[in-house]
């Protein structure tokens, strides 16, 4: 039998015509959806060293107030609303506006009771403090 070489472009454009009429339908939906109304997840940049998680979400023009950080099971819940200021004369709006929801799980050896938030320029900082590594515990083996 005479050996076929085969040639992957075929399929890989037939998965990016797919794919381009997914987010197409994304897109009318988001259209038709007021931008107030979306719920969106800000950008994080996470950090980590040996003392502990720093997460930093950028919400601009949103205040203090309409932040709400929470521990839901394993998981850091970061929720609230950028206001939409409707002003006359906008040509485009590329910000997110509306309720926003962005939830991280915790990782093991997290101090929950030392977690900060802090709000300032447009960034939430929420430290995640590191337990200090317990002692080794040594375990005697029994037998019968």
């Amino acid at each position: 039998m005479p050996m076929v070489k085969w040639n992957p472009l075929p399929e890989l454009e037939d998965i990016r015509r797919r794919m381009d009429r997914l987010l197409d339908a994304s897109r009318e939906q988001l259209e038709d959806e007021p931008a107030e109304e979306r719920v969106w997840q800000p950008v994080a940049d996470i950090c980590e060293n040996e003392r502990q998680i720093v997460i930093n979400l950028e919400l601009p023009g949103v205040t203090q107030d309409a932040i709400d950080v929470r521990i839901e099971g394993h998981n850091l819940v970061v929720s609230g609303e950028r206001p939409f200021v409707q002003t006359e004369g906008y040509q485009r709006i590329e910000g997110n506006y509306g309720p926003f929801e962005r939830s991280f799980i915790l990782p093991s050896g997290i101090d929950e009771s030392g977690i900060s938030a802090r709000c300032e320029l447009g960034v939430l900082r929420v430290v995640l403090p590191k337990q200090p590594p317990g002692e080794a515990k040594q375990i005697t083996v029994e037998a019968d």
